[in-house]
């Protein structure tokens, strides 16, 4: 052997006899016997098969994503207008403006009349839309001053 070989063996033979230490008993002793005792068995686990008492509560599974379906409609209309959104709506419609398809519109700017009362700056938009729509032939200031006296006269009374 040449002299570099017992170097370069040096730290295999650490290597192993640490090895070979770790191998030996793991107890230490201080007095008569080791500290921890062996496991020789594990607790049993048993199922049971009773029926659940008829308060048990269960986990319930969760949602599941299904795919949707095609609406070929609209669905109808659920909620019931007043007999004073109803005589509004009539007046408007006697008064030159075509409400078909925006009476619920209609019936939310005659809500903001009666809320804001002189202060209201929705009818005037309301009443540019209508004629924008062609929805009337009457002037933008002519639409929305009839929303406001047949707002005040039907549904804010």
């Amino acid at each position: 052997m040449s002299d570099s070989q017992p170097a370069r063996l040096a730290p295999l033979l650490v290597a192993v006899g640490l090895t070979a230490t770790a191998c030996g008993s793991s107890t230490s002793e201080i007095g008569t016997g080791p500290t921890t005792a062996p496991v020789t068995s594990l607790p049993r686990v048993s199922m049971s098969t009773a029926p659940l008492p008829a308060d048990t509560q269960l986990p319930t599974p969760a949602p599941q994503d299904v795919a949707g379906s095609e609406v070929s409609e609209a669905p109808t209309r659920t909620v019931q207008r007043t007999a004073a959104e109803e005589e509004y709506l009539q007046k408007l419609s006697e008064g030159g403006v075509n409400i078909a398809g925006v009476e619920d519109a209609l019936i939310g700017a005659a809500d903001q009349v009666c809320r804001a009362g002189e202060g209201n700056s929705i009818t005037p938009a309301v009443g540019g839309q209508l004629v924008e729509q062609k929805r009337t032939t009457l002037s933008p200031e002519g639409a929305a001053a009839l929303v406001v006296s047949v707002a005040r006269a039907t549904v804010c009374a």
